[in-house]
């Protein structure tokens, strides 16, 4: 009896071991079969909800869209009669900012930001005198375009493309009232182009002084002189940060702390837009602006720049700036008049001028001697067979030149506009995605998007152009490009498209393609990440560990 109780307690003791040792088995299978399943999601079948590691870019190109949605509000103050406004206190709200207005009337509120804001005019006292309300918006779909309307509440809508950097304005003046001139503004954008009311030039082509007398230098950077040496001048920096009565150097230009720019030639611009040239002659911007290289000043859209009065023909009379002061652009073309009449406005010409004006005046604004008018053969623009035609040559010396045109890239944002590039920026390669991931999502095995530039050519010749792609320290994706320029329509033209994919040795990929002289085209560079093939890298790369992903991306052109 006893041996048969021992013998039962043995089995059952046997029994619970067999109920352990399967217990142990099932969790060891299950644990192994969780570790396999691990490798498998984060291996050849991992989708970008599965991963767990955080991809960002860190690359080239153009500023956030936060600091492209600040603007420089600039321009002019002036009573109705054309006298400057200046010393006059102005406010901007929300955000206050307050300045006063130069001896030309001018000033500037630097990085307004967009929205609603009112500009207040003070007395001495500092009372409000008048005010408008004005309400500053940025339209992605626009393209180097700003419009001002006053709406029915009496408050100004200005609305900016994503790439306007400084907007100037005119304000006109009274005890009641103020009003901005919705017609006669300039504005430059991120990339260099500078619009008056006559038309738009590039600082690639010069040194471009505008009808306010602020000077827009090829480098980007842009100075507020002032009317006069004593007014505070102003620098607007490439990084949009503003300086006051600093001097500075850019490039072989140099900027006193004054205002006073003087260009390599010689050329000296005044405060005020006075310029001086080397021979000692003097020009002002007038209503078109000009620009200024190589010894010539030339009106912008086919304008004309005016020579300053001389004292005798300006009258003696100092009390206050007039129309006719003498070495510093007249307040008749700092600010237009507006028309009394309909037919006062018809009886002007394209230049501003009444039609007994044209008459008197037919010949084209004078340069020195030794100088040729732009974009005219030599001599052309005279009849009289002076030996002034006979020293020139016939041909125009413009082809002659060495051929100063770049090659510009602009990368599409988030917000769908296109912002130029700049060295050792950033930029986001992957928000747009042709997976079900999404803009947010994390990128994976399996994740593809795709990312839009646009190339112009401004040389005269076409380019053979090299896209180079290289990933920084640390972590390689296998990613796999395809590089295809797009018609008109939006259209691939697949027949010109070029791929490649990184390699794990490091190896650069390059793409190369070509474009045009004198020409604009725009590129899609389709990116993928494999969902199989990869699955040792993929494997290591969902580690669990958030990544952060380096690569660089360099264009490159030459001559054809």
């Amino acid at each position: 009896m006893e041996q048969q109780k021992k013998t039962g307690s043995d089995v059952k003791r046997r029994d619970n071991s067999r109920i352990w040792l399967v217990l142990i088995l099932l969790l060891f299978l299950f644990t192994l079969m969780t570790s396999s399943l691990v490798g498998y999601i984060l291996g050849s079948n991992a989708g970008p909800s599965s991963m767990g590691q955080l991809i960002d870019t860190i690359l080239l190109t153009p500023e956030s869209t936060d600091s492209r949605t600040m603007i420089h509000l600039s321009g002019i103050v002036a009573y109705t009669d054309g006298t400057p406004a200046a010393g006059r206190r102005l406010e901007l709200h929300s955000d206050p900012i307050t300045t006063v207005s130069d001896s030309k009337g001018g000033f500037l509120f630097p990085n307004v930001p967009q929205g609603e804001h009112t500009i207040s005019i003070l007395t001495e006292e500092g009372e409000v005198q008048v005010q408008r309300k004005i309400n500053i918006q940025y339209d992605s779909r626009k393209e180097k375009d700003v419009s001002i309307q006053l709406t029915e509440n009496g408050a100004y809508a200005i609305e900016l493309s994503i790439d306007v950097r400084v907007l100037e304005v005119v304000i006109e003046l009274d005890q009641e009232s103020m009003r901005i001139d919705s017609e006669n503004f300039t504005f430059s954008t991120r990339d260099g182009d500078v619009v008056t009311p006559t038309g738009s030039a590039n600082v690639r082509e010069g040194v471009i002084v505008t009808p306010g007398g602020n000077v827009h230098l090829p480098d980007g950077n842009i100075v507020f002189p002032g009317g006069k040496t004593d007014d505070t001048a102003y620098i607007i920096l490439t990084d949009d940060t503003v300086i006051e009565k600093q001097p500075m150097e850019s490039g072989d230009i140099k900027v006193d702390a004054d205002g006073t720019v003087s260009l390599p030639d010689g050329t000296v611009i005044e405060p005020g837009g006075q310029i001086i040239n080397p021979d000692g002659t003097a020009e002002i911007p007038g209503a078109s602006g000009v620009v200024v290289g190589d010894g010539i000043v030339s009106p912008i859209g086919g304008g004309i720049s005016k020579q300053p009065e001389t004292e005798s023909e300006a009258g003696s009379d100092t009390s206050a700036p007039s129309s006719e002061e003498v070495g510093r652009p007249g307040a008749s073309d700092r600010f237009p008049e507006i028309p009394e009449s309909p037919e006062e406005s018809s009886s002007k010409n394209s230049a501003g001028q009444s039609e007994t004006e044209e008459q008197e005046n037919p010949t084209e604004p004078t340069f020195p001697a030794d100088q040729v008018m732009p974009s005219k053969p030599s001599g052309s623009g005279n009849s009289s067979g002076s030996d002034l035609d006979s020293t020139k040559p016939e041909k125009p010396e413009e082809p002659t030149q060495p051929d100063g045109g770049v090659l510009d890239v602009s990368g599409q944002t988030t917000d769908g506009s296109y912002a130029q590039w700049t060295q050792n920026c950033t930029i986001d390669l992957f928000f747009s995605r042709t997976d079900t991931g999404g803009e947010q999502s994390k990128i994976a095995p399996g994740s593809s998007g795709y990312y839009l530039f646009r190339l112009q050519n401004t040389r005269r010749t076409p380019l053979n152009v090299t896209v180079t792609m290289s990933e920084g320290d640390g972590l390689h994706l296998p990613l796999s490009f395809t590089l295809t320029p797009m018609d008109n329509a939006g259209n691939k033209q697949t027949k010109r498209s070029v791929s490649g994919t990184l390699q794990s040795n490091g190896t650069d990929l390059s793409l190369n393609t070509e474009i045009s002289a004198e020409s604009s085209e725009l590129y899609r560079l389709d990116w993928i990440w494999p969902p199989v093939g990869n699955d040792r890298e993929d494997t290591r790369i969902g580690s669990g560990t958030e990544h952060t992903y380096i690569l660089n991306m360099k264009i490159h052109a030459e001559e054809s």
